[in-house]
């Protein structure tokens, strides 16, 4: 008799478990965020607001797209968690990742001393 092997993925974030209909949990979340918002809008548009139903659909498209992207759309392997932070922080703080194309540090503090020398020379002569 043969021993049975089981495969684990190495990469827990590759377990995908279906929870409802083949959804995965995070895809589940999402869809009950995208009726709510999508409903709880239109409603809202209609009763409180008085806008016209084809402003509404798109005001109610316009909200729930984002949440649909984050639930279901992967980027290049990356789930939403883990994009997101990566591209604020390259909006945020864009020096961090251009590194690799800024001068060695003793190109700056030769530019930096000559800078330095013809502010005093121009300082003197006024």
């Amino acid at each position: 008799m043969k021993p049975v092997e089981v495969r684990v993925p190495t990469d827990i974030r590759k377990i995908k478990a279906d929870w409802f209909r083949g959804l995965t949990l995070r895809q589940l979340i999402a869809s009950i965020l995208i009726m709510a918002a999508f409903l709880g809008f239109y409603i809202l548009g209609n009763v409180v607001f008085d806008i016209p139903e084809i402003l509404r659909l798109l005001i109610t498209m316009i909200i729930a797209t984002p949440i649909g992207i984050i639930g279901f759309l992967p980027y290049k392997g990356l789930n939403a968690e883990e994009y997101i932070p990566m591209i604020l922080r390259n909006m945020l703080l864009p020096k961090e990742f251009c590194k690799h194309d800024m001068p060695p540090e003793e190109v700056i503090a030769k530019v930096r001393e000559s800078q330095i020398v013809k502010i005093q020379e121009e300082s003197e002569d006024a």
